[in-house]
Formats: C-alpha cells, sequence, structure tokens
C-alpha cells in the first residue's frame, strides 16, 4: 500500500464510508464519533503532508 492509497483509505474512513465497499456505514457506527472523524482526518493530513 502507498501513502496515497493509505491516505484515501483515511479519508473514506473519516466520512463513514466503508472503503472496502464504498457503503456508508450505520449511523451507530463508531466511525461517526466526533473523535474518530478528527483523529482519521488528522492522521490522512499527517500522511499527506509527509509526501509533499
Amino acid at each position: 500500500m502507498t501513502s496515497t492509497e493509505a491516505a484515501d483509505v483515511l479519508e473514506f474512513l473519516a466520512k463513514g464510508i466503508d472503503p472496502t465497499t464504498g457503503e456508508v456505514v450505520a449511523e451507530d457506527n463508531l466511525l461517526h464519533h466526533s473523535m474518530v472523524v478528527r483523529a482519521l482526518f488528522m492522521g490522512r493530513h499527517g500522511i499527506a503532508r509527509e509526501w509533499v
């Protein structure tokens, strides 16, 4: 997996989307918790900055 692919996976997860199927996860899934969303976006942006 490349850093770009990893960043894409994190972005999908942060948006509440299953990266393997493209389907939106259920509303009660932990991916919709604000703390998790923020952490995933921070991870995604951290990866992006490393490879600029």
